[in-house]
């Protein structure tokens, strides 16, 4: 019985790798900041609705970062964690692949932020309070290798501020490349 309701679900659930980068509003900032990708994950669900995909996901973003202040060298990350939800427009292009396009937004669960300097590291908690909703355009696509197992690669771009309260000059956008295995159940 079990196995009947979960077959007339369609739920899809969805799990995998992150590559996150920030992209700073003011190229001047860009200029004295070496930002770089940082690893992390994605773990949700979705269904098809009619026409489109809804879901809601647990998303990892973030980011690596080298500087120099005064001299001295510093180096770093962020993690951002989001509980998303997403849009998706399905485009079939062929047996088992069909591509995507759509809206997700991300409110904020909070994260962490590592700093080395001098051989020493500091950890602090980024509080949620501290983000805006993290929202922006998610494209690409999926191939499902059975009736039941696929993957996916997609792009998010960030179009809305990470902080909340940031100078704008100062503040940046969320960029994430994701590659996923998909499960129907």
């Amino acid at each position: 019985m079990l196995s009947n309701i979960f077959a007339q679900s369609e739920l899809t659930v969805i799990g995998g790798y992150n590559m996150s980068k920030i992209k700073y509003n003011d190229d001047d900032v860009t200029e004295m900041v070496d930002v770089d990708m940082r690893s992390g994950i994605n773990i949700g669900i979705e269904k098809h609705t009619g026409s489109l995909i809804a879901g809601a996901s647990f998303v990892q973003r973030g980011t690596e970062v080298e500087f120099e202040v005064f001299g001295y060298e510093f180096s770093g990350y962020d993690v951002y964690n989001y509980a998303a939800l997403h849009i998706l427009y399905p485009i079939a292009m062929g047996t088992g692949l069909e591509g995507f396009g759509g809206l997700q937004a991300g409110f904020s669960l909070g994260g962490e932020t590592h700093i080395e300097a001098g051989g020493d590291t500091e950890t602090e908690d980024i509080d949620a309070d501290g983000f805006g909703i993290d929202a922006g355009l998610l494209v690409g696509a999926s191939f499902m290798l059975n009736e039941k197992f696929g993957i996916r690669a997609s792009y998010y771009l960030g179009l809305t501020d990470v902080a909340k309260d940031g100078a704008d000059d100062e503040n940046y956008k969320n960029n994430t490349i994701s590659l996923s295995a998909l499960m129907k159940l």
